[in-house]
């Protein structure tokens, strides 16, 4: 199952879209013209969600994990949180 969700903050558009399997996250993109440092660090995330269960906590820590030292400008972690959580767990933008 494909969701996809995105959240417009101060300084640009989050949008995250996430493939579901087997109640785990099995691929996920995270794009938009929001701007953090080191921006890689999107990239690694990615990465390191897949094969995360879908549980919110589980989701959380990882982020947490990899984004403890970004710099984000516009936008802040819970931004990004709720992009994540709302594309997991199906929520339609209106």
């Amino acid at each position: 199952m494909q969701n996809i969700y995105e959240k417009k903050t101060k300084k640009g558009l989050i949008r995250v879209k996430v493939f579901l399997e087997d109640n785990k996250i099995k691929d996920i993109t995270i794009e938009g013209d929001f701007f953090i440092y080191p921006e890689d660090k999107i990239w690694e995330l990615e990465e390191y969600l897949k094969g995360t269960p879908i549980d919110e906590n589980s989701i959380k820590e990882k982020v947490d994990e990899i984004m403890k030292d970004v710099e984000f400008v516009g936008s802040n972690l819970s931004d990004l949180y709720e992009v994540i959580i709302n594309a997991v767990r199906g929520v339609k933008n209106e």
